[in-house]
């Protein structure tokens, strides 16, 4: 269900001094402020009265001109809006209101060409955009936006890596020109991938800056100097044609001093298109939990899939994912789209639906794309998992989008892997149900020599998390691949990252039989209300309390520092909850503690985590 209602802002406060035009959020707090600055394009933020972005200029560049070096500005338009919109995720519905702004740019090497400028400012965040229409081709090279950094925040950030499948790590914004380890060399900068959160600690102050609604436009990356960061598009260095309507991707800054609007927050979605009518609320799409034979044991077997879906079966999951491995089964009379059919429908006979894992080089051109999807839909698969696409060029970029509109009219589900960050397009086809884009559980096993540092799972859900979907594949319970983790961590990991499709990546036989085996069985996958409890610290601490109907899971992770946290319990309803409580285990990372108790909204819960440990409560309404 959709709703958008507008009225002319009549009381929105313009203060117009010195050419600085000046707007708040609708809650007050968030101040933006625009200017030409003999001719520059630039603009500031500033949160409570603390300046976060210093001026920091935006230009489109296109042929041999940069259009916003010598501009006016003119307003041509104000709104204040309202989002109402059904969804699924970090809640079941989202209602937000923001301020429109729409300026016209008139620049002096560009008379002919109206650019158009779009600011929505929402209570956490602002974004911007550029858009212009050619009646001839010309030559983008991308904007130049910038975040001039005000002060020196701990910036939580990822290491280059063309996936994004980085290591998320810290550093303070003033020592980041030391780390050519980490980051590697790009022009007159460092490059660095997005999704970037600033903390300005003294101030209590996060920034989380990304794109959303990536569409016909080539992937965002920075540019790090001594000011602070800058767009560049490493896949179209020599740019792109453009003919037509351009609009560029929202340039996002998040900003908030509440982690749940940070972890949680909703501005991606909000910033892209709804759902077309066929796709909003379509029956054909729908979250689950889905065991995975590659983590566990490489390659499917097709002598071995009988066993996988009736373990599928046993947990209660909905879905078994054959990965990597099927293309080459057969056999004397079958080949493998024979034996995958024979798979699927016994899957199908005992309730267990199906996807496919494929190499994205099958999809690769219009006309294969088609002939292949129609095959997976003919063998009666629901999904398919599409992996290893090559980086985040405006070719690539449109090629998601045609893989996008064909699964939707063959009524396919979608799982994006090593594949490009998400910028909120969940919303516009929802059944995009997760992506990878993450360094999650496949970086986490010993058949690669792979171990994830100590922090990475700590600041995942406050940059990477906060943007999309993640198919992390949680959770896992063999003592030889736990690397330190305990078992009370990694039961947390499917509550604390948010995936409508949650691939499960250990074999089943480590949840059968399982100390939490009752647990496992039952953790949703989308959710109706999420919390980021004050225990939290980005980079040290995560806690996590999420509901469905009247049922609360509450997750932690720990970094590799033991600690004691107390979670306070006043966000449950006025109730007694039966609770069972899994804490980690003080002398083995696989035996966790379980306790049975009874507890209302006027208690708390004393924690010891270990280093890499966590805790888990499920709590259940006795009302």
């Amino acid at each position: 269900m959709r709703k958008l209602t507008s009225t002319l802002l009549i009381l929105l406060v313009v203060i117009v001094c010195k050419g600085n035009h000046q707007f708040k959020s609708p809650d007050g707090e968030l101040e933006f402020a625009l200017r030409s600055n003999k001719g520059q394009l630039e603009y500031n933020i500033t949160y409570k009265q603390n300046r976060i972005v210093d001026w920091s200029s935006v230009v489109l560049k296109l042929d041999d001109i940069e259009l916003g070096r010598n501009c006016t500005l003119k307003k041509i338009g104000e709104e204040k809006l309202n989002q109402t919109y059904s969804t699924f995720g970090n809640r079941s519905k989202v209602e937000l209101d923001y301020k429109l702004i729409t300026y016209r740019i008139k620049d002096r090497k560009e008379k002919n060409t109206p650019v158009f400028l779009d600011v929505r400012i929402y209570n956490n965040g602002i974004a911007t955009r550029l858009r212009t229409n050619f009646k001839k081709e010309r030559w983008l090279f991308g904007d130049q936006t910038r975040w001039n950094i005000n002060g020196n925040p701990t910036v939580f950030y990822a290491h280059k890596q063309r996936t994004y499948e980085g290591e998320y790590t810290q550093k303070a914004f003033k020592q980041l020109l030391n780390d050519s380890i980490s980051l590697g060399k790009a022009g007159t900068g460092l490059e660095m991938r997005p999704a970037t959160t600033l903390h300005w600690k003294d101030k209590g102050v996060y920034m989380l800056i990304s794109e959303a609604n990536l569409v016909d436009y080539s992937g965002m990356s920075f540019l790090i100097d001594e000011y602070g960061f800058e767009t560049t598009f490493p896949y179209d260095k020599d740019g792109w044609p453009v003919k037509g309507e351009l609009k560029t991707p929202w340039r996002v800054s998040l900003i908030t001093d509440d982690l749940t609007k940070l972890a949680t927050n909703d501005l991606f979605t909000a910033l892209c298109a709804p759902p077309s009518d066929e796709l909003e609320g379509a029956s054909w799409i729908r979250p689950g939990r889905s065991s995975w034979q590659w983590w566990a044991v490489g390659a499917p077997k097709f002598e071995d899939q009988k066993y996988w879906y009736d373990k599928t079966k046993e947990l209660g999951f909905e879905y078994y994912l054959i990965d990597d491995g099927w293309r080459f089964w057969k056999t004397e009379h079958k080949d493998k789209w024979d034996l995958l059919k024979d798979c699927i429908e016994y899957g199908r006979s005992i309730g267990v639906e199906s996807t496919i894992w494929v190499h994205s080089k099958y999809l690769n051109t219009k006309e294969k794309q088609t002939e292949f999807l129609q095959k997976v839909k003919k063998v009666g698969a629901v999904g398919i998992k599409i992996d290893f696409f090559l980086p985040e060029s405006v070719e690539t970029v449109r090629w998601y989008e045609r893989i996008l509109k064909e699964t939707a009219r063959l009524q396919l589900m979608v799982d994006f892997h090593g594949c490009n960050k998400p910028t909120g397009l969940q919303r516009t086809y929802p059944h995009e149900m997760t992506r990878e884009a993450i360094r999650g559980q496949e970086w986490h096993i010993s058949r690669f020599n792979r171990v994830l540092s100590p922090n990475h799972d700590v600041i995942l859900p406050f940059t990477r998390g906060a943007i999309g979907f993640s198919d992390y594949t949680p959770m896992v319970f063999n003592p030889k691949e736990l690397f330190g983790n305990t078992w009370t961590k990694e039961l947390a990991k499917p509550i604390m990252f948010l995936s409508p499709l949650t691939h499960y990546a250990d074999y089943p036989m480590y949840y059968i039989g399982h100390p939490a085996e009752d647990l496992i069985k039952v953790i949703p996958t989308t959710w109706d209300e999420s919390i980021v409890l004050p225990c939290s610290e980005l980079g040290e601490v995560v806690v996590m309390a999420r509901r469905k109907g009247s049922e609360w899971f509450i997750a932690a992770i720990n970094n590799d520092q033991a600690r004691e946290i107390s979670i306070a319990l006043s966000f449950l309803d006025h109730v007694t909850y039966d609770a069972i409580l899994f804490t980690d285990h003080p002398d083995m990372n696989n035996l966790p503690n379980r306790q049975a108790k009874q507890i209302t909204n006027r208690d708390s819960l004393t924690v010891r985590l270990n280093p890499l440990g966590g805790f888990v409560g499920w709590l259940k309404s006795k009302n």
